[in-house]
Formats: C-alpha cells, structure tokens, sequence
C-alpha cells in the first residue's frame, strides 16, 4: 500500500505549473491544446499531496493518443489500464527526480469531464467555507488512511461528487457561481461530527418506530459511543452526511462484511433525512454516494439493505436507483399496535453500475 502525505499549500506550486503548461504546449504543437492546473495544488490555501495535477485539452481524444509518443519522450508514462472505468481521459504520469511528480489527465477540451475538472477547481477557489470543509477532510482521512492511498482517495469521492453534483454543468461556461447553498454537501463524517449524528438518530428513531429497528436509548451517549465504533479507523464502515447551510440533515451508512464468506457484499443502513430536506434531492446523493463507496471497496459485488413497509418512499427511492427487491419477512417489527414487514434488497454492482469517475 502506498503512502498519504498530504502537505501544507505551497506558492511555489503555480510556477511549478507554469513550466509544465508551456513544455505541454511546446510538445503538443501543431496541435492546438489548452492546459489547466487542477487538484488541490490549484487552490490556494488548500493541503495537497505533491503532486501537480494537468488538465490537457484537445480537440479530440484522438488528439491526445496521437501525442503519446511525444509525451513519452518528455518523461510521461502513458497509463491506460484506467480507461476501462474512465473512457474519457486519457492518463499519464511523470515522475521527475528534482521536482514534483506530475498527473496528466487528457480529455476532449469543453467535454462534460473538462468542464467538471474546472468547475470543482473554480468552486474551492471561490467557496471559503467549502475549501475549509475539503481541507479539514482530507487531513483527517490522510490520518485515517495513511498507509492506503487508494482508500483515501475514495473517501474523497463523496464530497467530490457532492459539489459536483451542485453545479450546473449544461453550459460550457459553468462556473462557482452555479453551485446553490440550498443543495445539500455530501461528505464521509468524522470524529467532530458524533454529536450532530447523535441528534439527527434519536430523531429518526423517535419519529419513525415502525421504519428502523432500533429505538432511543435510555442513555443518550450511547448513541455517540455508536457513532465512534461505526467509523473507527482501519474499518470498511463510513457513516455519509447530507449538509445544508452548514447542518446535518441526513446521514446513511454502509459498510462491508466481515466474514470471510461475505466480503463481497456491503450493507446500508440508518438511511433518514430530516422532513424539510427532502424535497432537496439529499437522500439520491446519500445514496450515490453510498454507492460510489461500496464500489472503492476491491470485492464488493453487491449492496443489500432492509427497507420497512412503512417507509414506502424510501423503498422507492431505492427502486429508483437500481435496487431491486428479493424478498419479505413478515412482522418484523411490532410496536404500539403496529407492525410493519421488512422488504429485503439487494443492487448488483456487477452490472453496469459504477461512479461518475471522479478522483
């Protein structure tokens, strides 16, 4: 496993960039590209891994095959084996002895990937309160994950696809300005957050006797004692977060079995968004997100939740997003004269469903 260091913002990393873009341009001539600076070495004030992340753009994908040969001869390590999963880039990477390392990520220039790279690059510039939040975030994953680059990097992607999914990409001018406060922010919840999770459950519990298992405890801080043993580190559990304006509005669980027999499979739970967020689009995002989670796991096939009969939007809203329903157990629970039966479901992550891409 490689790995995470995560330092602190450098002002020499936009003359480092410079130089790169200028070679780029040089190297790809005749062909017209554009070259940005992207990743988090691209926004001032924000905690980066080394590394320069380039977006190169092209006329076609096709453009950019044609420069391998010449990347090659610069130092740049064409790296196809992603492109099963990313179709629209084109990746490189070039490791200089005196400098920093360097990713190139090659797409068709005003393509929907173009204008994402830029569009998230351009909102943590200009999103004080956002920058902060990805900040602190990734510093407590590169604590969390210090030894396992590939799981902090998909750690990051829930509050990735969050913003990204806040911003209004139809228009090849998109910029900052399209992302909304009323949109909720999804990200994985961390240590600081027990308190507000705490809240938001006993909520759940109390409101909804009949859609979750569990119910409020006598004893408050068991909730919080829950909390920290649901995301301790090393462990394949994450507990997402739906914000508004800065406040927990839903959350949703998933984490992978343990037994050696079931490690293919991942479980969702506690999915609840607070009434007047709903209308919002929170619970989708809490559950591509969840989604987008289960598929960084190596192994993971598929995802399976229990949903109640009473909670008939929700079975819904999983519908919805591909989970199809394989079974039914009669009065699972019973409370107050009602009861309710529990409708197992299960979504197939080996057929055709995956992430937007985004690293």
């Amino acid at each position: 496993m490689a790995a995470v260091i995560v330092v602190p913002y450098s002002t020499d990393w936009p003359g480092l960039f410079a130089a790169i873009r200028d070679e780029l341009v040089s190297v790809c001539a005749p062909t017209r590209v554009a070259v940005e600076h992207i990743g988090s070495t691209s926004v001032p004030g924000l905690a980066a891994k080394p590394v320069i992340d380039v977006l190169l753009g092209a006329p076609s994908l096709a453009d950019i095959a044609a420069q391998i040969p010449a990347l090659r001869d610069c130092g740049y390590a064409y790296v196809p084996k992603y492109e099963r999963e990313l179709p629209m880039r084109r990746y490189f990477v070039k490791s200089p002895a005196a400098s920093l390392r360097v990713h190139l990520h090659g797409v068709e220039r005003d393509s929907r990937s173009w204008r994402e790279y830029l569009a998230f690059r351009d909102t943590l510039r200009a999103d004080a309160t956002l920058r902060a939040q990805y900040d602190t975030l990734k510093l407590h994953l590169a604590e969390a994950h210090a030894l396992d680059k590939a799981a902090y990097s998909a750690a990051k992607g829930p509050f990735i696809q969050a913003v990204v999914a806040r911003m209004s990409l139809d228009s090849p001018t998109c910029d900052a300005g399209s992302v909304t406060d009323a949109t909720p922010l999804i990200r994985a919840l961390g240590p600081a957050d027990a308190g507000a999770w705490a809240a938001l459950r006993a909520e759940a519990l109390s409101a909804h006797p009949l859609v979750f298992g569990s119910s409020v405890p006598a004893d408050a801080q068991q909730l919080v004692t829950s909390f920290h043993d649901r995301i301790s580190p090393g462990d394949e559990s994450v507990i997402l977060g739906a914000f508004t304006a800065a406040r927990l509005v839903g959350s949703v669980g998933i984490r992978r079995e343990t037994g050696p027999k079931e490690r293919h499979k991942a479980y969702l739970w506690g999915m609840f968004v607070h009434a007047g967020s709903r209308r919002l689009g929170a619970g989708a995002r809490l559950l591509r997100a969840a989604t987008t989670q289960a598929l960084a796991w190596p192994g993971v096939e598929d995802i399976r939740l229990s949903v109640s009969e009473a909670a008939p939007e929700a079975q819904r809203l999983y519908e919805r997003h591909g989970f199809r329903a394989w079974g039914r157990e009669p009065r699972v629970l019973s409370i107050g004269g009602g009861v309710a039966d529990e409708i197992h479901m299960v979504l197939d992550l080996c057929d055709g469903v995956g992430s937007d891409g985004r690293e």
